[in-house]
């Protein structure tokens, strides 16, 4: 059981993502993701990925390599705001520096980008002005 409560603009651990009720084209894989929203027992997520978009739309977002602990030094990670999901709190944890579980949060601008991201990816775009 995670020992703490996930917090919207933190970077979460990988181990969301895995479970016997992944199906294509669902994401079944040990994933890094953006914690947007949490209630009582559910967090809402946006998956990270290193490989960039074939074309990137409004809906994706770059983080840029190494700009927060835990991530990667050497690539970039993109959001996957089209796969926005609702897991249990159970699911997420904290980020891996050096060995010890770290809360990491996004800074202003980025927590803005991703949630802009998100309204993207579900076709509300036109409520970005509103961020």
């Amino acid at each position: 059981m995670v020992e703490f409560g996930p917090d919207p603009r933190q970077v979460a651990a990988p181990g969301i993502m895995t479970g016997p009720l992944g199906v294509l084209p669902e994401m079944y894989k040990l994933r890094h993701c953006i914690v947007v929203s949490t209630t009582i027992g559910l967090t809402t997520i946006v998956p990270l990925s290193s490989k960039p978009p074939p074309h990137p739309r409004p809906l994706h977002f770059r983080l840029p390599a190494g700009k927060y602990p835990g991530t990667s030094v050497t690539e970039d990670s993109w959001t996957k705001s089209d796969l926005l999901t609702t897991v249990s709190n159970d699911r997420v944890d904290r980020v891996l520096v050096a060995g010890r579980r770290t809360t990491v949060l996004l800074d202003a601008g980025d927590l803005k980008a991703v949630r802009a991201a998100v309204l993207h990816a579900l076709q509300l775009g036109r409520l970005t002005s509103g961020l």
